[in-house]
């Protein structure tokens, strides 16, 4: 049988992502959430809790305060204060022997990479992902390397490898790469292969950006957090200033935001500026931010993941980002601008930050005014070269391929000798 890579897929966004990523043949091992675990309720619950433990305790060693994870602070209030009482009690060696006692490795992944003999196992690097672990120390005994693909941009700012470290990790770019290797992660074993949307939208800059300068009053587009934040307010406030400026503002809330204020929105605000994006049934929703993405000339949003986007498109952006003032109990999003994913792009030309409401009718003038001087799109995009490696000139999947090289050319073959799992020193 032909030899080829082994992945694992939580869900269908790692999966297109993975595949995007690798032009070989790839065997996707399909899991959805804990399916291993699932069947027994201790074992579930267990993992559960050492999830939490392990990312207090992660974050603890690296010094980070744990108010900036909105994961730990959705946690329930008593194993929180459980949690973080045990970390400091300094117990990580007992509770490291309990997750090798009952997670080493699972007989559904030894059977399925002694039926495959893949070259390699990838894993998605994604948030508190059962799967990926058990991929990972199943794939070390039977030495089989394990290539880890981080998903998320903010990744090493706010998780980090906990529970089993990869024999290899592939990022985004330098600055994530600093990341990994402030964390422990050896430099030689990290690769920065770029992000395959920075590919896919080159060939379409030119043209949709070209009309930009002929238009006196751009689009702009609002994308909604997933975290939650008062869209709401910030919108009205941003539809009266801009309301001579723009021609039409679209607004886009989040498809898995914590609460969805759509309804709200019809309610308490009719403006005929403002378009609330409706998807359509059956429609993929980053399809659906991409196109309209195509059709804007700037973009805001409270931190997320969409300033990234834009750079891809060629789009200055303004990010909001200071307390609302109404969810500041569940996350105040001035926490954001300490996390390290952030601090990697303050510098950017084409991003302009709000730190305070009141700043927001100053800081809209300077985004509007950036707007019409129509900044060179290739400009913007070369901006994010620290974020993407393959911002500049080379494609995400030549970067991968001259990745798997190094990583296949140990012993002058594709038979990988395992080294010894990277030691994780914080010291």
């Amino acid at each position: 049988m032909e030899k080829r890579i082994c992945a694992v897929a939580n869900n269908k966004k790692q999966r297109a992502y993975l595949h995007s990523l690798f032009e070989k043949k790839i065997l996707f091992l399909n899991l959805y959430d804990d399916t291993l675990l699932k069947k027994n309720k201790f074992i579930y619950k267990l993992n559960l809790f050492l999830w939490y433990y392990f990312l207090i305790n992660h974050l603890f060693q690296l010094k980070q305060k744990i108010k900036y994870s909105y994961k730990i602070q959705i946690l329930n209030p008593f194993w929180r204060g459980v949690i973080v009482m045990l970390v400091k009690l300094k117990t990580s060696k007992i509770f490291t022997f309990l997750d090798k006692s009952f997670f080493d490795c699972h007989p559904y992944f030894i059977k399925y990479l002694k039926q495959n003999k893949p070259l390699a196992l990838i894993i998605p690097g994604s948030a508190m992902d059962t799967n990926s672990y058990l991929g990972i120390r199943s794939a070390r005994k039977l030495r089989i390397p394990s290539i880890m693909a981080t998903t998320h941009w903010d990744y090493f700012s706010k998780k980090g490898i906990l529970r089993a470290i990869p024999d290899y990790l592939m990022v985004w770019g330098n600055s994530m790469a600093k990341a990994a290797i402030r964390q422990g992660f050896p430099s030689t074993r990290i690769f920065s292969v770029g992000f395959p949307l920075f590919d896919n939208e080159k060939k379409s800059l030119k043209s949709f950006r070209i009309r930009a300068p002929k238009e006196k009053q751009p689009t702009v587009f609002f994308a909604g957090a997933a975290l939650p934040f008062d869209e709401l307010s910030a919108l009205k406030l941003i539809q009266g200033y801009l309301a001579v400026s723009v021609r039409k503002i679209i607004y886009r809330p989040h498809p898995r935001a914590k609460v969805c204020p759509v309804k709200m929105f019809r309610v308490n605000l009719h403006s005929p500026l403002v378009h609330v994006a409706k998807p359509a049934p059956f429609e993929n929703e980053h399809v659906a931010t991409r196109n309209i993405l195509r059709k804007s000339h700037g973009l805001i949003t409270p931190a997320s993941t969409m300033l990234l986007e834009a750079g891809c498109f060629g789009l200055p952006s303004l990010c909001l980002i200071y307390n609302d003032g109404i969810n500041d109990h569940l996350f105040p999003f001035s926490y954001a601008a300490e996390s390290e994913h952030i601090k990697s792009i303050q510098n950017n030309p084409y991003i302009i930050f709000c730190h305070q409401k009141q700043d927001l009718p100053k800081k809209l003038k300077t985004f509007i005014d950036l707007i019409k001087k129509s900044p060179n799109p290739w400009k913007v995009r070369k901006s994010f070269k620290e974020v993407f490696e393959n911002a500049g000139t080379q494609s995400s999947k030549t970067l991968v391929k001259k990745a798997l090289k190094k990583i296949f050319a140990t012993q002058g073959s594709l038979e990988h000798n395992i080294p010894n799992e990277p030691s994780r020193n914080f010291n």
